[in-house]
C-alpha cells in the first residue's frame, strides 16, 4: 500500500507539472537507470490527450553517484551540473525524451543519446554516441539575465575533459520556438524571443560554436544536422 501511495502521488506530480525533490523517492525504486527513467503521461484516452512536458524529479551533483546510469557520458555530466528526465509529451502517438540539464541561472538544455534518435535521424554509422541537443532556452521564471550561450559552452567543454569519452559528435538543429507547430517546446517555459530564428540560431551555432553541415544527414526539414566543434581529450575509441 505504501509503495501504491508513492507511485500514485509520482504520478500526480508528472501530470500536473509540478516540480519534484529527490526528497520522498526511495532509491530502491530505481530499477531502471535514472538517464532513462522517463515520466509516464496517463490519459484515458485519445479524447483526454493534451501536449505536455512532464519531468522526473531532480537529481544534485551531491546525490548523482546514488544512481546508476545507462549512459556514462550522463554520469561524468551529472557530477557538475543538476538534471531531471524530461517527456515532452507531442501527440498521441510521439513523443520526445531525453535529459533536461539545468547549465545554471535558469539556463536550460534538453539532450538526447538514445539509439533511436541516431537511427530516426538517420546518423552515420559509428562506434561512438552522438549527443543531440534538442533545445536550449531560458526559463520564465528563474532566468537571472546572464547570456545562455557561454553557459552551454561551457557545458561542451565539460564533456570534453571526460575519462574514457563515447560521445564522438554533439550535433543540433537550428531551430526557434515560434510558430503554432512549435507550441510544445514553450511548454518548457522558454522565454520568447521574436528575434532567435532559425536564421539566427543557425548563424550564432556557426560562428560561436563552429558548428559545420554534417554531410550525409538530413533533419525534418530536409537540412544537415549542425556538428559542433568538439575535440575530447579522452576518447574511449582512441586510436
Amino acid at each position: 500500500m505504501l509503495l501504491l501511495n508513492v507511485l500514485l502521488f509520482i504520478q500526480n506530480n508528472y501530470i500536473y507539472g509540478q516540480r519534484l525533490g529527490t526528497l520522498g523517492v526511495p532509491k530502491s525504486m530505481t530499477t531502471k537507470t535514472i538517464d532513462t527513467w522517463y515520466p509516464e503521461y496517463y490519459h484515458s484516452s485519445w479524447l483526454d490527450f493534451e501536449q505536455k512536458h512532464l519531468l522526473g524529479w531532480r537529481i544534485t551533483p551531491q546525490d548523482s553517484q546514488d544512481y546508476k546510469y545507462r549512459f556514462t557520458h550522463n554520469q561524468w555530466l551529472a557530477q557538475k551540473y543538476s538534471f531531471r528526465s524530461s517527456h515532452l509529451a507531442i501527440s498521441q502517438g510521439y513523443s520526445a525524451v531525453g535529459i533536461q540539464w539545468h547549465l545554471g541561472g535558469g539556463c536550460y538544455l534538453l539532450t538526447n543519446s538514445h539509439e533511436e534518435v541516431t537511427q530516426e535521424h538517420g546518423l552515420p554509422a559509428d562506434e561512438l554516441d552522438n549527443l543531440y541537443l534538442m533545445l536550449t532556452y531560458r526559463h520564465k521564471e528563474f532566468w537571472d539575465g546572464k547570456p545562455l550561450m557561454p553557459r552551454l559552452k561551457a557545458f561542451i567543454k565539460y564533456l570534453e575533459e571526460m575519462p574514457a569519452n563515447p560521445v564522438g559528435t554533439i550535433y543540433a538543429r537550428a531551430t526557434d520556438i515560434n510558430g503554432t507547430e512549435k507550441k510544445h517546446l514553450r511548454l518548457t517555459n522558454a522565454i520568447m524571443d521574436a528575434t532567435a530564428t532559425n536564421e539566427r540560431l543557425d548563424r550564432v551555432y556557426r560562428r560561436y560554436f563552429g558548428a559545420v553541415d554534417w554531410d550525409r544527414t538530413q533533419d525534418m526539414d530536409g537540412k544537415p544536422f549542425l556538428k559542433f566543434k568538439y575535440h575530447p581529450k579522452y576518447s574511449l575509441y582512441a586510436k
